[in-house]
This record gives C-alpha cells, structure tokens and sequence, in this order.
C-alpha cells in the first residue's frame, strides 16, 4: 500500500513539472532574454492581513515608439528571485519565472497601426491584486530620407549677425538621422546640431544647443517640413538671446535630397522600399496612407481601409525593375476613367508564395512631392 502511493506521489511530481515546461515551451512570439532560476524559488510569505505595500516591480522599455513590426526589450526588475511574471498587451499575454536576481528580460514585437499606443504590464505574485508596473510604446510611421543639400536665405538679422556667423549661402549638406519617429540634423560648422520628434506627416520642430561664432551653449532651433525629396523650414540662432544684443538671427532653409555615396537617388525605389516593409510587417495602415488620393475619391475612405486590411500579405514583395515613363495617365477602373499628372509608369516583378509576376505598375507625384500608388477597392462611389 506504501509503495503504490509513492508511486502516485511520484507521478504527480513528474507530471506537475512537465506541465510546468511545457508551459514555457510552448509560448510564443516574445524571446526570453534572461534565463530562469537555477534553484527552485523560496514560497512566498504573505502576511494574514498585509497592509498595502508599495510598488516592487518596475517596468522599462529599450525604446517608447516604432513603426509596426518593431522589436522592443522588456526588462522588469524588483521581483521575488524565481517569481512568475506575467506581461500584458494588446498583442499578446504570457508569463515566465524571474531569475535569481529577481529580473525577467523579454524581447518582444509590438504591432499596430500609425498612432496606436500599446500599454505593456508586468505583474508579479498572485491574487486579485498583484504587484504591477505599466509602459507605454506608440507605433509610429516610416519617414525615410538620409542626405540634402541646402541652402539658407536670411529672414531677421536685426543685430546685423551674417558677419560674423559665417553661415555659408550657397549651399551645405546636412545628414539626417531618422529612427523611431525622431530626427537628428547634423552637419559642418556653423551648423548646430537639432533633434527632436518628427510627426508622420513629415512635421518637425528641432532644438538643440552648440557653438556659434565662437559663443558656447547658444540655442538653436530649426522648424520645418520633411519629405523625401525636400527638405524646408527656418533656422533660428539666439532665440534665448545668447547673442550679442540678446537678437537672434534666422534663416530660410530649402534643400533637396542627394545621392548618398554616389547612388542616385530614385523617389520611385524609396517608394517600393516603404511600400514592401509596410506590407512585409503586415501594416495595411501605412498602405493606406501610401495611397493616391483619387483612389480614396473614387472608392471612399472606408471601402479602401477595409480592402486594404483583407489583403495586406507579408508573403508578397514587389521588385522594382525599371521606370519606363512619366507624364500623364488614364487611371481606368469601374468604368470610369481619371487622368492623373506627374505619373511614373514602373515595371515590377511580383513575388508571392504562387510564384513571380511581371507586371505594370504606376505611382504619381501629388502634393509636396509625395508618391501615391493605385488599386481597385471595390465598388465606386455614386
């Protein structure tokens, strides 16, 4: 009788831990960075009538913004040694075991669309109310561009600064570094290096703090309009009043992207090579946004959104093979028919998991120089 129920309680054991694997195995999405405890972890002491304790735990991000599809660390410290945590979002829910220090390191893929904020929660221990911690991350958009030249015109010199400032007018390039919605602006002296976010809509207002004429620390701002063709704003020195007679000097800058180590730059390649991420992370939102606006006047705005969610297809990628014209085009669909300006006519290659297809395409130049490319999303409106 003895031996049967140790067989039994030996069973359990075995099978209780089995599941206990099986349940780290089988999760999927996040790639655990830390590893679990080499010890089993100490049960837990809770008193009868706890009184409420101050937050143990605490939640950061490697990074607060990105575009869908971008891989975000999550490190949570503060726990019991062996604790299990849990993480929470909108795009998935799973737990792992804290390691010995009491930190849980978790890689991650956060998804949405443009704007979208996910809300990330780590709770630890058990009950109605866990220990907790929360971080935001906001999906942004893609603006894409590397190198222009530029050239500054004088708007307000009133202390009569250009002299002295040596600010060259005819022409100097500027390198701009785009990652996760924020731009940097570097380039030679004078220039004075600006950072700040940059909104979707290629929006930005920069600040920064450098050396001008050889007074240290001045303030600078540079406010501005981004696209990927051109680049345009004012640039301001002074504007706290660190120059002589507390006057700024500001400055009209226009500029237009150049070839980055002896490449041309090609608007309709950088169009294909935003389009192709956006439906390889399997964002139907940015394609939407990629979208010509006589496509939305003749389909709607709803009919296109909803078209564009059900065939947004990470397996498809389109190779862009040359541009064989520009001029005008018949956009012809539903029996109607739109002649559209400044249109590129490309050839491609479509790559799908039912083979290649060569294929015609065309994108065109709307406002502000930005391409928009064509589609069929249903029914015209009347």
């Amino acid at each position: 009788m003895k031996d049967r129920k140790r067989k039994r309680a030996v069973t359990l054991t075995l099978l209780a831990t089995s599941l206990m694997i099986l349940a780290c195995l089988c999760s999927t999405g996040p790639q655990l960075v830390s590893q679990p405890p080499a010890d089993d972890p100490a049960p837990l002491e809770v008193a009868d009538d706890p009184a409420p304790a101050a937050k143990r735990i605490t939640i950061t991000l490697d990074k607060d913004k990105g575009p869908t599809g971008s891989t975000v660390r999550i490190t949570v410290t503060g726990a019991n040694p062996g604790e299990l945590i849990t993480i929470k979002h909108s795009n998935a829910q799973y737990s792992y075991w804290a390691d010995n220090t009491g930190t849980l390191i978790v890689d991650d893929t956060m998804v949405g669309q443009v704007g979208d904020v996910i809300t990330i929660t780590a709770e630890a221990g058990t009950g109605f109310n866990p220990d907790s911690d929360s971080a935001d991350f906001t999906i942004t958009g893609n603006p894409f561009a590397s190198f222009y030249d530029v050239a500054f015109e004088v708007l307000l010199d009133i202390a009569r600064h250009l002299n002295f400032t040596n600010i060259r007018v005819d022409g100097t390039p500027l390198r701009l570094w785009l990652t996760y919605g924020s731009l940097i602006i570097e380039g030679d002296a004078p220039w004075v290096t600006v950072s700040g976010d940059v909104a979707d809509d290629g929006s930005f207002a920069l600040t920064g703090r450098g050396v001008v004429a050889g007074f240290p620390g001045i303030a600078v701002s540079f406010d501005g309009t981004l696209t990927p063709e051109t680049i345009e704003g004012t640039w301001a020195l002074g504007t706290d009043g660190g120059l002589p007679q507390g006057e700024p000097i500001s400055f009209a800058v226009t500029g237009e992207a150049v070839p980055e180590e002896g490449a041309a730059y090609d608007p309709v390649a950088q169009f294909y090579t935003l389009f192709n991420s956006a439906q390889a992370a399997g964002d139907h939102q940015t394609m939407y946004d990629l979208l010509h606006p006589v496509v939305l006047e003749r389909y709607g705005e709803s009919a296109c959104a909803a078209y564009l969610e059900s065939i947004v297809n990470p397996a498809v990628d389109i190779e862009l093979i040359e541009t064989t014209g520009f001029g005008t085009w018949d956009y012809e669909r539903d029996e109607r028919t739109d002649t559209v300006e400044n249109t590129f006519t490309v050839n491609v290659i479509v790559h799908s998991a039912d083979g290649d297809t060569e294929a015609e395409a065309h994108v065109a130049k709307y406002e502000a120089a930005v391409l928009g490319w064509f589609t069929d999303c249903g029914d015209p409106l009347e």
